[in-house]
């Protein structure tokens, strides 16, 4: 679905949209990233869902058994290292993606 995304081809972490939650995964690590910016109506029910995808990833895709909640600008070196390049900027709005972010409570799901 995102295979021409920059985020994917060119490994550029500033689409990490603070609006949001990322799994990111590797061969040996499994990270959810929980952005500072969420609305606080989608918060809870962002981190449910990608808890329940990783979940799947777990159990269909070989995801690593555990995996390590990380916050918005207090990620851990490791984390970072995910990317091979150099990193120019962590965070950003990503406008391609504002219509993702809505509040979910004034929407029937």
């Amino acid at each position: 679905m995102y295979e021409n995304s920059s985020l994917y081809n060119q490994k550029a972490p500033k689409y990490l949209d603070p609006r949001g939650v990322f799994i990111l995964q590797s061969q040996d690590a499994l990270y959810l990233w929980i952005g500072n910016d969420i609305h606080p109506a989608n918060r809870d029910r962002y981190i449910e869902k990608a808890e329940q995808y990783i979940e799947l990833l777990q159990q269909y895709e070989g995801a690593p058994g555990e995996y390590s909640i990380v916050h918005c600008e207090e990620e851990p070196k490791e984390f970072w290292h995910l990317w091979k390049n150099e990193i120019q900027e962590r965070y950003g709005i990503n406008e391609e993606w504002d219509y993702w972010y809505v509040d979910l409570a004034s929407h029937v799901i």
